[in-house]
């Protein structure tokens, strides 16, 4: 019965691929035979874009753009016509690699289950679903909400108008937004919370096989209630997402140096550094790192790094060939708030980055985290211990060099898998005193510094995100009925998505982005709010003012 299910199995992904293939080619030749416009009309019906905004598709696929359509499209045949040649040994490697991740997850989901483990994870799941359920929306999530996430599911696999389109992770919010009972706002920051769980997990498992479950527990405890991961715990961002990728790229990284050279390892880092890369191009900087890691220790078996390396890019590139088409290549490469600077300007900057992007982190003065970095660093080369020297070096010395090379100075979030990597470097060098401790003193330990960190984010979170506390405030003030009118600007954002999460008419928001609004000129509005900054209003008097945004309401006469 099992052999003959596998068959049918076999039978349907094959019938697939000679679908695809059959679709692609249709598409090609469409291209090729209808005229232009008759073709922007075809691919209007085919994805159900609003015929209203036919100019715009039609600004996007231009002449020019239609020829990168049509070799993306050929490419995608060739790429098809190879599976379906190769079949047979292509459908192994993929079971074989189901078996592999299956055994995989049960691995990391036994190493959970104990009791250990589940002490030092607790608060910080507990802390991410409260944080999910409390803090309120932030303009980057509200941002992601209106762009991507209540859009079409295709629309971030398409466009990058900002970077802040996290495919991968908007792709999965449009799924988590269809969550029923749910408020819109958690739904949004189930994936982030998802990604912190499995982040956490699998971390617990990989610092547990390769070190001791005593190390696993000091350094999972703490990195889990780091001031960075505790807010990426919970931000509906793909930073988390940036840090579960890179841990099971380093432990794909372990076992492939730690376990001669094996396929499966290599199937894993090429799948997480793929699914990195779809989430932010900047997953090029530990796709890098972790290359040269392999690399000092495996050099023997270049032609394979070689290889898979060149898989992954392939199968980047063809992720993101629709963005590449409709957007551009420069949509990927550059970032309008990351503006490239001269080597000697990066030179110069890199010792105030380092120092804001520890503050950043770990949430705490930056000589403290200094302190201890610089002690796990000593305490590793007394201990003559040659393959932490080694990490220790790469990774204190790859931000420098990679920051140089690509002359930028990022945001500090950009590092926010440094977050695991320091605090896993301190543990692996101090282990040898760790294992002298009592599992139960190590666990009390471990609970009062996440109990102390959560504190200390608690108090921080409030200045962090002070006007989106402020902006929760207005929008809670004025949103408590569904018949009055709105006009706000030009700080829209966050008050279009509870517009929109609580069921608003939209026909009664209206939005001005000039830098210059008077309330004086508005009439026939239930409420006008007008960032503090921007408002030019004399005559009419404020009803409500947070220092950010000053509310007017309409005259009862």
């Amino acid at each position: 019965m099992k052999i003959k299910n596998k068959s049918i199995n076999k039978l349907i992904l094959k019938l697939g691929v000679i679908v695809s293939f059959m679709l692609l080619f249709a598409v090609l030749v469409l291209s090729f035979i209808f005229p232009y416009d008759a073709f922007i009309d075809l691919v209007l019906q085919l994805v159900n874009y609003p015929s209203d905004k036919r100019d715009v598709l039609a600004e996007m696929i231009n002449p020019s753009r239609l020829l990168i359509l049509q070799g993306a499209l050929l490419f995608g045949l060739l790429l098809i016509g190879f599976l379906f040649f190769s079949f047979d040994k292509v459908y192994t490697y993929i079971q074989k690699f189901i078996y592999y991740f299956l055994r995989a997850v049960k691995s990391v989901f036994t190493d959970f289950k104990t009791k250990k483990a589940l002490l030092v994870l607790a608060i910080p799941i507990v802390s991410s679903i409260y944080l999910g359920l409390t803090i309120p929306v932030s303009y980057d999530e509200a941002f992601t909400f209106l762009n991507f996430t209540n859009k079409p599911f295709y629309y971030c696999m398409i466009f990058y108008p900002y970077p802040n389109n996290h495919v991968l992770h908007s792709l999965l919010t449009n799924i988590t937004d269809c969550i029923p009972f749910l408020p819109t706002l958690f739904c949004l920051r189930l994936t982030a919370i998802i990604s912190s769980i499995l982040a956490w997990t699998i971390a617990y498992s990989f610092v547990k096989k390769f070190y001791s479950q005593k190390v696993a527990t000091f350094v999972v405890g703490i990195v889990s209630m780091a001031f960075m991961s505790v807010y990426f715990n919970f931000m509906a961002r793909g930073y988390g997402m940036v840090t579960l990728f890179f841990i099971i790229s380093l432990y794909a990284s372990y076992n492939i140096i730690k376990n001669d050279n094996r396929t499966k390892d290599w199937l894993f880092f090429m799948l997480s550094s793929v699914l990195g890369f779809y989430t932010m191009p900047s997953f090029l900087y530990p796709f890098a790192i972790l290359n040269v890691l392999i690399l000092i220790y495996n050099y023997r078996n270049i032609k394979k790094q070689i290889v898979y390396n060149v898989l992954t890019i392939a199968s980047v590139i063809l992720l993101y060939a629709p963005i590449m088409i409709v957007d551009g290549i420069k949509a990927l490469t550059g970032n309008q708030f990351v503006e490239p600077k001269s080597r000697f300007v990066v030179i110069e900057a890199l010792p105030d980055f380092f120092r804001e992007t520890l503050q950043d982190i770990f949430g705490v003065p930056f000589f403290i985290s200094i302190v201890l970095i610089l002690a796990g660093c000593v305490i590793a080369f007394k201990n003559k211990d040659k393959w932490t020297m080694v990490l220790w070096v790469l990774f204190l010395l790859a931000p420098v060099i990679l920051l140089i090379a690509h002359s930028v100075i990022p945001f500090p979030r950009t590092f926010v898998y440094y977050a695991f990597v320091f605090i896993f470097l301190i543990g692996v060098s101090i282990g040898r005193y760790i294992e002298q401790l009592p599992n139960v003193v190590l666990i009390i330990g471990v609970i009062v510094i996440q109990i102390i960190s959560f504190v200390n984010f608690s108090r921080q979170i409030g200045a962090l995100e002070s006007f989106n506390t402020q902006s929760s405030e207005i929008n809670n003030l004025v949103l408590k009925e569904k018949n009055k009118t709105y006009y706000i600007g030009p700080s829209y954002i966050n008050f279009e998505f509870e517009f929109i999460s609580r069921g608003y008419n939209p026909q009664d928001l209206t939005i001005d982005t000039n830098e210059r609004i008077s309330a004086d000129t508005i009439r026939h509005q239930g409420y006008v709010i007008i960032d503090s900054g921007n408002d030019a209003t004399v005559k009419r008097k404020v009803f409500f003012s947070n220092g950010y945004q000053n509310v007017y309401i309409e005259d009862e006469k």
